[in-house]
């Protein structure tokens, strides 16, 4: 086993191991494509650093460009995580990171040519954009999508989430709702 394939499973499985009990990780037919298990729903920010370890396997200069997840369970978790990640270095490609109970993988596809790297991190966890869009009128419980990314002529990370009641967005650095 490489040294860079131990140091990444030793990275994820100690932030998996803070989310609860953890199976030994195994390897599988690429390098950057992992498994292991976690521990069932999560915030998005949670999962972040065994997501951007795996990305930074993929191009040491890889940059987060968005998080989705969805639908929301109890507490406002998410069962199933994505990071998408971009890098200069590899403009034709981008590395999408799932987190869920399914395990850690990565996939490199083609770039979303209007996808850019996140210019600030987000300061916002997912749980509590939801508690926002709840006193907008959104219902608890009702969340299908989430989504963090600045897709946007402000150029800001923002939280979209999509329920039944409509579409919330927020401020992902404030946690201010957005009109």
């Amino acid at each position: 086993m490489s040294i860079q394939v131990f140091r990444f499973l030793a990275l994820a499985l100690s932030c998996l191991v803070g989310c609860g009990s953890v199976l030994p990780a195994a390897r599988s037919a690429t390098p950057i494509a992992m498994t292991a298990r976690s521990a069932g729903a999560t915030t998005a920010l949670a999962g972040l650093a065994a997501a951007e370890q795996a990305a930074l396997d993929w191009d040491d200069k890889a940059r987060l460009a968005r998080i989705s997840g969805g639908p929301m369970m109890a507490g406002y978790m998410v069962q199933d995580w994505t990071y998408t990640y971009v890098s200069a270095r590899r403009p034709r490609d981008m590395a999408v990171v799932s987190l869920g109970d399914t395990g850690l993988s990565v996939r490199v596809t083609s770039r979303d040519a209007a996808l850019e790297a996140l210019t600030e991190r987000p300061r916002i966890d997912s749980d509590q954009a939801v508690a926002v869009a709840v006193r907008q009128g959104m219902s608890p419980g009702r969340t299908d999508v989430f989504t963090l990314d600045q897709v946007n002529l402000q150029r800001r990370a923002i939280w979209t989430l999509i329920a039944p009641e409509g579409v919330f967005r927020l401020d992902a650095r404030t946690g201010l709702f957005l009109p």
